[in-house]
Parts: C-alpha cells; sequence; structure tokens
C-alpha cells in the first residue's frame, strides 16, 4: 500500500484509537453504589454442589461500595473512605481526598453561606493502603476485579479482638508463631468480581442506566474466615456522584 492509501489507514487507526479513548473517559469520576448479597455457599461440606455454587439465603445483605475512575478511564481503584473538598485558593475546583494528611491543604466548598465537605465511607471492607487496584474495564459489558487482604496486623481482621490481647500471633514466651495449625489471626482475602450488565438486571431501568447508573452481578470468594472458601454472589448498582478525574489533587 503506497502513497493516499497509507494516509487512510492510519486516519482510521488514530479513529478507532480516539474513539475508545473517548469510550473509557465517559465513565470518569466517583462512583457510590450498593452490593446486594442474596447467594452464600455451603462451606461446611466440600463434596455437596453447594460447596461452590452459592445458594439463596433467607434475607439480603447490603453494603456499599466506593469505585472512582480516572481521567482516562484506564485506572479504576476500589476506595474505603474519601472526602470531597475544594482548593485554597480556587472557588469552584473540587478535588477527591482519600489522604487524611492533605486534609490541611484544602478547605470545605461553600453551600448557601455555609462551608460542607462531603464524606463518603465504606465499611463493609479494609484493606492497607488508600487504594486497592481494580482490573479489567469500566463499561458497560466489562468485568472488575479486585483482590484485597486483610493481614493479620489490619486492626480489621475478623480474628482481632480489642478485649483479647491474646490474638496477636505470639506464644506464652512473646515469641512469633509460625506454624499455621496454630495461629492465632489469619490473612483474610477477598476476591471481588463486578460484572457489568448493559441492561438493569432488575428491569426498572432508569434514566441515566449505562451514563451516571451502572450495575450488574456481584461475585465473591473469601478465603481466611473459614477453612474452606466461601463464595457469595448477588447484585451491585452505582451512581456517578462527581466527574472528578484525579484523586488527592
Amino acid at each position: 500500500m503506497k502513497g493516499p492509501g497509507i494516509f487512510v489507514l492510519l486516519l482510521c487507526i488514530f479513529a478507532l484509537a480516539c474513539a475508545d479513548s473517548a469510550g473509557a473517559a465517559q465513565f470518569t469520576g466517583l462512583w457510590v453504589g450498593a452490593v446486594r448479597i442474596d447467594k452464600v455457599s455451603e462451606s461446611q461440606i466440600p463434596a455437596n454442589p453447594e460447596f461452590t455454587n452459592p445458594q439463596p439465603t433467607g434475607y439480603p445483605f447490603t453494603f456499599r461500595i466506593i469505585i472512582h475512575v480516572n481521567t482516562t478511564g484506564n485506572t479504576v481503584r476500589l476506595l474505603k473512605d474519601v472526602i470531597q473538598m475544594e482548593k485554597i485558593g480556587s472557588p469552584g475546583q473540587l478535588a477527591l481526598i482519600t489522604d487524611d494528611l492533605l486534609i490541611p491543604n484544602y478547605t470545605c466548598p461553600e453551600e448557601n453561606g455555609d462551608k460542607f465537605c462531603r464524606r463518603i465511607g465504606a465499611t463493609a471492607y479494609d484493606f492497607t493502603g488508600l487504594e486497592a487496584a481494580m482490573t479489567g474495564s469500566f463499561s458497560l459489558t466489562g468485568t472488575l476485579s479486585s483482590n484485597i487482604i486483610l493481614t493479620p496486623d489490619n486492626p480489621t481482621n475478623p480474628f482481632k479482638h480489642k478485649f483479647s490481647p491474646d490474638h496477636d500471633n505470639l506464644d506464652e514466651l512473646g515469641f512469633p508463631i509460625t506454624n499455621p495449625v496454630i495461629m492465632e489471626v489469619y490473612n483474610v482475602t477477598r476476591d471481588m468480581t463486578l460484572q457489568f450488565s448493559a441492561t438493569d438486571p432488575l428491569g426498572i431501568n432508569p434514566p441515566g442506566w449505562g451514563t451516571t447508573i451502572m450495575g450488574g452481578t456481584y461475585n465473591e470468594t473469601l478465603n481466611g474466615v473459614h477453612r474452606n472458601p466461601i463464595y457469595v454472589s448477588g447484585a451491585f448498582r452505582l451512581q456517578k456522584v462527581t466527574d472528578t478525574g484525579e484523586l488527592n489533587q
């Protein structure tokens, strides 16, 4: 291929690349929603099909989830806490803060003559650090996954007990316990998967579905809480609350 043919081909490739980038960037911002768990596996009998196939629960369990998509749409993070603030000296320039050490550099936006900061937190999951990376694609038919770990030192590890200092993985002489059979606190890992749906799984299809409202099916595998893995499933729904594309800036 020579001359104009090569030029046309390059234009087509460039157009496709721009379209992909624009498609990803349209979801830029902070998304807040809920996961509704309505199925849990029966982990006590590995031989049964119910061991890996989650079964309907008597009542659903709902918890908040917070996700941020950056300006290009290519970096997605799971958040546990975020504050909407305003840069000092830059009225109207909003920022999303996940690092409490940066709070003195910002102020609260003014609303109806009052200073007001919005803080959103999630209490049903925790991890080391400020954000947890998510792999995959935030899109109408994409899939997002995240692996979060609660180490034995994490204060929110479910095996930690404030009034039982023996849960420290130290023996009676104060030496570290290295035998996993007799450990007092374990690593707890959670493998979360969000499968987006182009249509509302609940059949409601509210205005804004696919643009400011997203949802789909949720699956998770928990290890460390029980001697066997625990599998749960349900649905999730997210609402875009701001278009701010970067964190702590």
